[in-house]
Protein backbone atom coordinates (compact mmCIF):
# COMPACT_ATOMS: atom_id res chain seq x y z
CA UNK A 1 0.00 0.00 0.00
CA UNK A 2 1.23 3.08 -0.91
CA UNK A 3 2.13 6.35 1.66
CA UNK A 4 -0.60 8.17 -0.41
CA UNK A 5 -3.07 5.81 0.19
CA UNK A 6 -2.64 5.48 3.58
CA UNK A 7 -2.63 9.21 4.47
CA UNK A 8 -5.40 8.89 2.42
CA UNK A 9 -7.33 6.48 4.95
CA UNK A 10 -5.83 8.57 7.58
CA UNK A 11 -7.74 11.11 6.55
CA UNK A 12 -10.92 9.44 6.09
CA UNK A 13 -10.29 7.57 9.54
CA UNK A 14 -9.79 10.82 10.98
CA UNK A 15 -13.57 12.25 9.62
CA UNK A 16 -15.18 9.77 11.44
CA UNK A 17 -15.52 7.46 8.01
CA UNK A 18 -16.51 3.36 8.56
CA UNK A 19 -13.67 1.06 7.35
CA UNK A 20 -16.33 -0.18 4.43
CA UNK A 21 -16.81 3.34 3.13
CA UNK A 22 -12.65 3.38 3.51
CA UNK A 23 -12.56 0.60 1.28
CA UNK A 24 -14.91 1.96 -1.42
CA UNK A 25 -12.85 5.20 -1.63
CA UNK A 26 -9.83 3.85 -1.57
CA UNK A 27 -10.39 1.05 -3.91
CA UNK A 28 -9.32 -1.80 -1.37
CA UNK A 29 -11.27 -4.81 0.28
CA UNK A 30 -12.77 -3.68 4.10
CA UNK A 31 -10.82 -6.68 5.26
CA UNK A 32 -7.49 -4.99 4.03
CA UNK A 33 -8.34 -1.50 5.15
CA UNK A 34 -9.37 -2.98 8.44
CA UNK A 35 -5.84 -4.93 8.75
CA UNK A 36 -4.38 -1.55 7.89
CA UNK A 37 -6.12 0.34 10.35
CA UNK A 38 -4.80 -2.33 13.08
CA UNK A 39 -1.47 -2.39 12.07
CA UNK A 40 -1.01 1.13 11.96
CA UNK A 41 -2.34 2.42 14.75
CA UNK A 42 -0.19 4.08 17.48
CA UNK A 43 0.98 2.71 20.49
CA UNK A 44 1.50 5.31 22.72
CA UNK A 45 -0.58 8.12 24.17
CA UNK A 46 -3.85 8.26 25.13
CA UNK A 47 -5.86 7.38 22.05
CA UNK A 48 -3.41 4.66 21.51
CA UNK A 49 -6.45 2.21 20.49
CA UNK A 50 -7.88 4.66 18.25
CA UNK A 51 -5.53 7.09 16.17
CA UNK A 52 -4.22 5.78 12.87
CA UNK A 53 -0.54 6.57 12.24
CA UNK A 54 -0.02 6.20 8.39
CA UNK A 55 3.76 6.90 8.63
CA UNK A 56 4.36 4.22 11.39
CA UNK A 57 2.42 2.22 8.87
CA UNK A 58 4.88 2.00 6.93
Amino acid sequence: MSLEERLQIADLHLGGAGVRAIAALVGRSAATISRELARGRSKTGPQARTRYAPYAAQ
